[in-house]
């Protein structure tokens, strides 16, 4: 993270063992004894929330091998959320709100689930960096009760049911970042076209019209419509067509759809509660619940425990 955003400074994270559980959580405030208080650092570290997270251990002859202890994708995926975390950013002002802006939970989707499209850009997002920070496009996951791992692959697009991928797809957000970083008319892998990537979620650097920074909702879309503008427009061709291997946009340009006038900067709180209309990537209106039941969605990955950070609102972008 320091080669991507120098200045950036990140909450502090312990991470912990535990042989007693058979998930890895996603990063959660601490609580003090008794769970009545957040702990929290210093003020003069900026007065943040300290955050922990359990991860599912076994020892290395158990059926699954040592479980999530030194599987390395697992952690760098479940580390990559707490960028998403709310109060892991600290203002001068004294109030807290999240590293990367958030407008819905912060929950995990399995890849070839449709979702509500924040979310699945959170999913595929967290994906991509624990990809591109280990430079693998592979990810396994070890059954609690041993046998062979699943894997999933960024760079093969084997497609998901029923549409063959897309925007509300958390894999095929992943598998189109990795795609596009990889593309040799685009990033060609390199750690400059990883910080461009990065710089995407930065409210000052993607602050133009409905961009990442300056939109009513932070999704792929509007992820994608900062992106191709700071990869300039020689980019754009081989973008669009990374998208299409995985259905993104639906054979149209993914950012056509999006007004390209100024509009104010929105609270990262409004998460968009209940059915809303919200343009899709190819330029449909659809309609997407709210996360709940029947949706797959969950606290964390594969947790066990409810979430502790504080539901209010809090500033929708780092540099309010």
């Amino acid at each position: 993270m320091r080669s991507l955003e120098p200045t950036l400074q990140l909450p502090e994270l312990y991470a912990f063992w535990n042989p007693g559980t058979t998930s890895t959580t996603y990063p959660s405030v601490a609580l003090a004894t008794g769970g009545s208080a957040i702990l929290k650092q210093s003020a003069a570290l900026g007065g943040r929330a300290i955050f922990q997270h359990e991860v599912r251990y076994a020892g290395p002859t158990a059926a699954d091998r040592g479980a999530d202890a030194y599987n390395d994708g697992v952690l760098l995926e479940a580390c990559a959320r707490l960028l998403f975390a709310d109060d892991s950013f600290a203002y001068a002002n004294g109030t807290f709100g999240q590293i990367v802006r958030r407008d819905n939970d912060n929950g995990f989707v399995a890849p070839g689930d449709a979702s509500e499209p924040a979310i699945a850009f959170v999913g595929g997002f967290s994906s991509f960096l624990s990809s591109a920070f280990r430079n693998d496009p592979t990810t396994y996951e070890v059954p609690a009760g041993g046998g062979l791992p699943t894997v999933f692959r960024l760079d093969q697009h084997t497609g998901f049911s029923p549409t063959g991928g897309g925007e509300f797809y958390p894999g095929s957000v992943a598998r189109t970042l990795w795609g596009i970083w990889k593309n040799g008319a685009v990033f060609n892998g390199s750690p400059a076209g990883l910080g461009t990537l990065w710089s995407a979620t930065i409210p000052t650097t993607a602050s133009q019209g409905y961009e990442y920074g300056n939109t009513p909702l932070a999704c792929y879309p509007t992820y994608l419509t900062g992106l191709r503008r700071l990869a300039g427009g020689a980019a754009s061709s081989a973008i669009l067509d990374e998208l299409a291997l995985e259905n993104v946009g639906d054979g149209t340009d993914p950012t056509s759809a999006l007004p390209q006038q100024h509009h104010p900067l929105a609270p990262a709180s409004h998460a968009f509660r209940g059915f809303r209309q919200l343009p899709n990537l190819c330029g449909r209106v659809v309609l997407r619940p709210e996360p709940g039941p029947g949706l797959p969605v969950q606290p964390r990955r594969r947790g066990a425990h409810a979430d502790a950070e504080h539901l209010g609102p809090g500033p929708s972008a780092r540099t309010l």
